[in-house]
């Protein structure tokens, strides 16, 4: 059985705590993101009962609704990613977040035009 010596010790003992942090911090964003989805869904709901009950909608949930549900369903699945190499955020996951705000956004604005009639 191979010993480690003190060095190796040290750098298994910060590879730990790191991997340790990295956990809680994605912990939290994924609990953020469920958060978001929540809000999200409520917010369509909310839309959804408006336009069936009265026929009016709300423009500001119509807007944000579908970008938190899908910013939130992104971040649940996958937290924040990080580079191992730099300890940055991945340039993937910046880019899925992107997706998911910009799907989003374009889900607002088709529901807008379909709810003025067009």
């Amino acid at each position: 059985m191979d010993v480690p010596n003190e060095f190796e010790a040290q750098q298994l003992a910060a590879k730990e705590r790191f991997l340790a942090a990295e956990n809680a911090r994605q912990k939290k964003a994924r609990s953020a993101g469920i958060k978001l989805a929540v809000i999200g869904v409520l917010l369509n709901a909310v839309n959804v009962f408006m336009v069936v009950a009265n026929g009016r909608y709300f423009i500001v949930t119509t807007v944000i609704g579908p970008a938190w549900l899908l910013f939130g369903i992104w971040l649940a699945l996958f937290g924040q990613p990080m580079d191992p190499r730099t300890g940055r955020p991945a340039k993937w996951g910046i880019a899925g977040m992107v997706g998911a705000v910009t799907l989003g956004a374009a889900l607002s604005a088709l529901a807008l035009f379909a709810l003025n009639g067009g």
